[in-house]
């Protein structure tokens, strides 16, 4: 449409007007405690284009903002890629248009050449210079040289597509590769330049997907898989996390909460908090004394407590607590994301952008629903109080027959757990026959397959789930404590990790004066009922930890009683593994724990983990022992976990049990954010469409 209509002086003229008197607000800004210089808001400038007697509509606006992109004209402030209408920072490079000037040859040539493109960038990667880096005594690791990268582009070029281009074009070729996510600045704060600036490259795959969905005007992986004619395989049904179903109220002495979600709804959760800072803003307006700010101290946990009371459960870990109902919220919108407000929703996505990708493959309503539960509950408790596993295996039966296909199902985090619970209740009450017949097999998201020691921290000190502002530690704990469902997660086979869990002393700051301590121990100890409910509900379970007669491994050791398994988690992030506590201070975590001061040893850190706030991390050089390797896990669960996975193949192997195992294990791809991943996305699409 624009170069349709409009001649290169038009856009020209738009770039000096935008940037003079009247036109768009450019200016330093700051976003995150980071500024950005000489910049204007995306929005900002769309309804400022609007204003043009040539433009009648902000798409056509964006239409313009789009064409001085992708020439170069303005950048993204912190390098990110396309222009969006919205609050984004975006600043003019300076480069301009002149009146018939014609796009250069090279990058029309590998516009229409998209296939060309994606071997430039193969062979950049390959070839780059790349090494750590030090700039004003902080070193960037494995990074390249912008000037160096031109170099390299322009002989690249010559050598391979027999063209001659100037650094300037190479320039331009350099920032395509960037825009489509192979490499980025090492602190986005720049575009592609030929100048001594460093540059990072991130993720090969990602970079092809980005490619192809643009060659092709696409925005998700979903819609890529489809225009190249790949269709849904399998009926596909999602069993979310802990802590990832919407829980809505049934019943309660709060008449306006009936019918409402609590989970997640921050307005109901940060009712203390907004009182708290209310209470302390009055106070300080009318010179309130102490005993009125106790009186709000006491109003504010009293509030805090209205929404404990809801979430949390009685002593035994499943009954509801007297005048309250807490059930799960049904069907996919119950796990796409936690809230329903407007301006909250985003944050708390779960499998939202996962679903959307399914829907855009062609997944619908026949063959793609959500099995949400209420993940409060100890495994055995979901049957026997909401008839989960039954309900579970009626919709797999109904799904299987409408498709005549068997189903897979696809856990994230500890719905992994839920499904492999439900795989051996399954197999133990209807037999593998039934199995065989109607499930084709797991996608294991994140899986803990051995728990996570962050639950230990949860059950001992206090986790407070990413809800710090509006949870105090007590009230964490007391979170922490009401779930049945907690000891579901608590690590197993802890001989595979690289340190012990559990660290404690009661004397002295005296590096010799930790000592190894059981977790299980400790939370018999500081948290009887979490116990218990681990005793009852976990050991004592055929279908987890308790060992049938004859068999040498409990249920949840074993291979899932599937004929694929397919398991998609990230490594090498840095993930808490082992815990340093004050006896003197109830267990509360040593914030003077560390190998800096000398107040641990290489006695008691073999592996020199980091230590922070006494909570050691594995990193991605840690020694993995057990499986003969370094690495780390992806950030909540530990590699140990995520990896036992490799244990499962060997064995599969070995006994020729004509199991499929697959395994994507993904540079850095974080536990929750991978689900919003392209290239996670992408490998969930490659287990369920039909093949390429």
């Amino acid at each position: 449409w624009l170069m349709s209509t409009y001649c290169r002086s038009f856009i020209t003229t738009v770039v000096e007007q935008a940037q003079g008197e009247g036109g768009v607000l450019i200016k330093d800004r700051s976003y995150r405690f980071k500024t950005y210089k000489s910049c204007f808001i995306s929005k900002e400038f769309v309804s400022w284009a609007v204003g043009l007697e040539e433009i009648a509509t902000r798409a056509e606006a964006v239409e313009l903002a789009e064409y001085l992109y992708d020439n170069g004209i303005i950048r993204h402030s912190a390098g990110k890629n396309e222009f969006v209408d919205g609050h984004y920072f975006y600043y003019f490079t300076g480069d301009t248009l002149r009146d018939g000037e014609e796009k250069p040859e090279i990058i029309t040539f590998l516009d229409e050449n998209v296939y060309e493109l994606d071997q430039i960038a193969v062979r950049f990667k390959e070839k780059a210079l790349i090494k750590n880096r030090q700039y004003n005594t902080k070193t960037y690791k494995r990074c390249f040289v912008g000037t160096e990268a031109v170099d390299l582009l322009v002989m690249d070029i010559a050598e391979n597509l027999s063209r001659t281009v100037s650094r300037s074009d190479a320039i331009l070729v350099g920032q395509r590769l960037m825009d489509l996510d192979l490499f980025t600045h090492v602190t986005n704060d720049h575009c592609f330049k030929d100048e001594p600036l460093f540059y990072k490259f991130s993720d090969v795959q990602r970079y092809l997907l980005s490619s192809s969905k643009k060659a092709l005007k696409l925005k998700r992986v979903g819609q890529l898989r489809k225009a190249q004619g790949r269709k849904p395989l399998y009926p596909v049904i999602i069993i979310p996390g802990l802590a990832s179903s919407a829980l809505e109220v049934w019943d309660s002495p709060k008449s306006s909460w009936l019918g409402e979600r609590i989970w997640l709804d921050i307005a109901k959760i940060g009712q203390a908090a907004k009182v708290a800072k209310l209470g302390d803003a009055m106070s300080r307006l009318r010179g309130k004394n102490k005993s009125d700010a106790d009186s709000k101290e006491k109003e504010k946990k009293k509030i805090s407590r209205v929404w404990l009371r809801h979430m949390v459960l009685e002593d035994d870990g499943f009954t509801d607590p007297k005048g309250i109902r807490v059930r799960p919220v049904q069907g996919l919108s119950a796990c796409d994301y936690l809230s329903t407000n407007p301006l909250t929703k985003k944050p708390t996505y779960v499998m939202a952008y996962v679903i959307r990708n399914l829907i855009d493959a062609g997944w619908d309503l026949n063959n793609l629903a959500a099995a949400s539960y209420d993940w409060r509950l100890p495994p055995a408790k979901l049957e026997e109080r909401d008839g989960y596993f039954s309900t579970l295996k009626a919709k797999i039966e109904t799904f299987r027959v409408h498709n005549n296909q068997k189903v897979v199902l696809m856990g994230h985090s500890m719905g992994n757990r839920n499904i492999q619970y439900f795989l051996w209740w399954a197999k133990f009450s209807l037999g593998q026959e039934w199995l065989d017949e109607n499930v084709q097999g797991m996608v294991a998201l994140g899986a803990p397959f051995l728990g996570a020691t962050k639950v230990v921290r949860g059950l001992i000190s206090g986790d407070q789930i990413g809800l710090d502002m509006f949870l105090s530690l007590d009230e964490a704990i007391t979170f922490s404590q009401g779930l049945g469902s907690m000891p579901w997660l608590l690590p197993l086979e802890p001989q595979l990790l690289p340190s012990p869990t559990v660290f404690t002393r009661n004397s002295d700051y005296d590096s010799a004066s930790w000592k190894q301590r059981e977790p299980l121990e400790i939370i018999k100890h500081l948290r009887p009922n979490s116990h218990k409910i681990w005793e009852e509900f976990y050991e004592q379970d055929e279908c987890f930890l308790k060992k049938k007669p004859g068999e040498d491994l409990p249920a949840i050791l074993e291979i899932p009683p599937v004929s694929n398994l397919w398991c998609i988690y990230g490594i090498n992030l840095k993930t808490e593994i082992s815990y340093f506590y004050d006896e003197n201070k109830n267990f509360q975590l040593d914030g003077a724990a560390s190998i800096l001061n000398e107040t641990v040893d290489e006695t008691t850190n073999k592996h020199g983990l980091p230590i922070i706030s006494g909570v050691g991390f594995e990193t991605k050089t840690t020694p993995q022992e057990a499986y003969g390797r370094v690495g780390s896990g992806d950030g909540t669960v530990p590699f140990c976990s995520l990896a036992y996975c490799h244990v499962w193949k060997a064995r599969a192997e070995e006994k020729k049990t004509g199991q499929n195992i697959v395994i994507h294990e993904l540079h850095q791809k974080e536990h929750r954010t991978m689900l919003k991943d392209d290239v996670v996305i992408d490998k969930i699409l490659d287990c369920l469409l039909t093949p390429k």
